[in-house]
């Protein structure tokens, strides 16, 4: 799977272990290009890239998929970890491989979101 992880994850400890499982992982948390990104900038590159942007933004990624929706335009797909402050960035790496496990299909996440809201499951 193609993924893209939002700014507050971690690259070493989730980005790896997401690469570990065998996922294509970018992350603006490494990479000077990505760093400062708006959110609408950063949900449009996983678009144009196809790939599953992975957030702890809930608020603001929420309402951007469903204005999205609204407007008939498309995403990649989205994991949005609630409470993230709560978790390890280990525990938020195990829930977001977990939730990405089985889907083979990059094109089976397009438009859809996908709330992890267990530390581990």
């Amino acid at each position: 799977m193609r993924v893209l992880l939002d700014a507050h994850l971690s690259d070493a400890i989730v980005g790896e272990a997401l690469r570990e499982a065998g996922h294509d992982v970018r992350a603006a948390s490494s990479e000077p290009g990505l760093e400062g990104l708006s959110d609408v900038a950063l949900l449009t590159l996983a678009q144009e890239e196809n790939r599953v942007l992975v957030t702890g933004d809930v608020k603001d990624f929420s309402a951007l998929v469903r204005a999205r929706g609204r407007t008939r335009r498309t995403h990649a797909g989205c994991v949005i970890v609630t409470r993230i402050g709560n978790r390890t960035q280990q525990e938020i790496a195990q829930a977001v491989a977990a939730s990405l496990e089985g889907s083979d299909e990059q094109d089976a996440w397009v438009d859809k979101v996908l709330f992890v809201t267990r530390a581990s499951p």
